[in-house]
């Protein structure tokens, strides 16, 4: 069994690797678009007498939102039988979405290697180990120190797949699935 974890472990890593997942591409290397903030000159200048303007309520709505949908922890327990894997409960994922890894405590280089994918295969290592380079698969490596990995459209039932021994770095961590 401790043998068959490590070939695991091993076999992911190097696609991973291979395939350079997460790393390179304009995705990994560019900011999210946010609000931008307008210059001194742009703002419009506001005297006593200008009428103030009304203003949104602060529990409307934004179009851009993320929504997690799926949540693994490195407190999670393990897969029954498999110390060595975590794997989430099963989510459903709708529409445009990324990966977030949260590592409080992380250093530079710090990340994790999570896989997602269709719930129905995670069923036991065997199948897991059959299924990484299924197209339907997404392996990713996520930093720490790197913005949320943008996975593009899903439409499925999926689960996050992490296996202990491909987190570099010590302390807590969480990687959520996120949806718009």
């Amino acid at each position: 069994m401790r043998r068959f974890l490590i070939g695991l472990t091993a076999t992911m890593i190097t696609v991973l690797g291979a395939s350079g997942c997460g790393n390179g591409g304009p995705a990994a290397t560019t900011a999210p678009p946010g609000p931008e903030t307008p210059t001194a000159a742009e703002t419009p200048a506001v005297t006593e007498s200008t009428p103030a303007a009304p203003t949104e309520s602060p529990q409307a709505p934004v179009e851009d939102s993320w929504k997690t949908v799926g949540t693994l922890r490195s407190s999670d327990p393990s897969m029954k039988g498999y110390e060595d894997i975590l794997l989430s409960e099963p989510f459903l994922a709708i529409g445009e979405a990324q990966l977030v890894l949260e590592m409080p405590d992380a250093g530079g280089v710090d990340g994790v290697l999570p896989v997602v994918m269709p719930a129905e295969w995670a069923t036991d290592p065997t199948t897991i180990l059959g299924k990484l380079l299924d197209e339907r698969t997404i392996n990713v490596t996520l930093a720490a120190a790197l913005p949320p990995e943008p996975l593009g459209n899903l439409d499925d039932t999926y689960v996050i797949i992490v296996l202990r021994s491909s987190v570099i770095g010590e302390g807590e961590w969480t990687v959520q699935l996120q949806t718009r």
